[in-house]
């Protein structure tokens, strides 16, 4: 389950990452594209720790496997994506389309992975928590639909009246996810006080809604639908560790032994090399960003523990 979970966030963070070089990659000169091959290169290689990664902590049953499946789709993709910089041929594709492929990808890697995760019988208690999650990642997997229907339409060079239908037909997918999400945010109180901003997500997928029946599709349009799968991802991520915490902290205390506070060590003091960010820079990200910074550098400090003087392993 952890590994399935911390696959669901690399492949979230590297989607990202991928979308930001894919923006940077549009009306890009030859000079600048082959200056982004070490960043694509990158990313393929953490693509690849990823799936090593899954592959050590699993123990190969089908859901894991069709997870580590869709991250091979995503990496044949991201290798594409490389090649095309490296080549920048004339007949050659385009880098940014291989991109987008690979971004859809580790957005399908990332719903699979969450949802691999949460395996029959586990998951948090009380069955409207359950649905909610449920919900929202399916939800999320149809906003990744649309982000592809969407991603599609520009380089098929439709003409004007068959590039319209496929506009309408993505902004009637687009309209329906905004009532979902209204339906949700509608809830009583106690049942959608754990979703946060879920009623601004909705607001944003009508307002995507109306930009695509209007036959706005551009960049911005694009960059906002990934950002919309992305929230949604996060919401239904943070809304399950939210109620094991709770359950958690339902718990009634056992007595203790009080014992006194002794001085830290040299060790101690140095435990984290790795420093987390400021405060007040961390409230300023949305609870799941915040999660998956925190999770980041415990990771980093983590790994710095296990290893001993210049390098070696406790």
């Amino acid at each position: 389950r952890e590994a399935l979970e911390q696959t669901a966030t690399d492949a979230l963070s590297l989607a990202r990452e991928q979308s930001a070089l894919q923006d940077r990659m549009r009306g890009a000169t030859p000079e600048e594209l082959a200056n982004m091959r070490s960043d694509e290169a990158a990313l393929l290689q953490g693509a690849r720790n990823m799936a090593d990664n899954l592959s050590a902590e699993t123990a190969g049953d089908q859901g894991s496997n069709e997870v580590a499946a869709q991250v091979g789709r995503a990496m044949e993709a991201m290798q594409e994506a490389l090649d095309a910089l490296e080549s920048q041929r004339g007949d050659a594709p385009a880098p940014e389309s291989a991109a987008e492929e690979a971004v859809a990808a580790l957005n399908q890697a990332a719903v699979m992975a969450a949802s691999a995760a949460k395996a029959p019988g586990e998951g948090p208690q009380g069955q409207s928590g359950d649905q909610v999650t449920e919900q929202l990642q399916e939800i999320a997997q149809q906003q990744g639909a649309v982000n592809q229907r969407t991603g599609q339409i520009t380089p098929m060079n439709l003409g004007q009246q068959a590039r319209s239908n496929q506009l309408q037909e993505a902004a009637s997918g687009q309209q329906r996810i905004a009532e979902q999400l209204g339906q949700l945010a509608d809830r009583p109180p106690d049942q959608a006080q754990p979703l946060g901003d879920l009623e601004a997500l909705a607001q944003e997928a009508q307002a995507l809604a109306e930009r695509l029946a209007g036959e706005s599709l551009d960049v911005e349009t694009l960059q906002r639908q990934e950002r919309l799968f992305h929230r949604l991802l996060d919401a239904g991520r943070s809304l399950e560790k939210d109620e094991f915490s709770d359950e958690r902290e339902s718990t009634a205390p056992g007595e203790f032994e009080r014992n006194d506070v002794e001085a830290l060590s040299s060790d101690d003091l140095g435990g984290l090399r790795f420093q987390l960010p400021p405060t007040e820079e961390l409230q300023r990200l949305s609870p799941a960003q915040r999660q998956m910074v925190l999770e980041y550098f415990e990771r980093l400090n983590r790994a710095e523990r296990r290893a001993g003087p210049r390098g070696t392993i406790r």
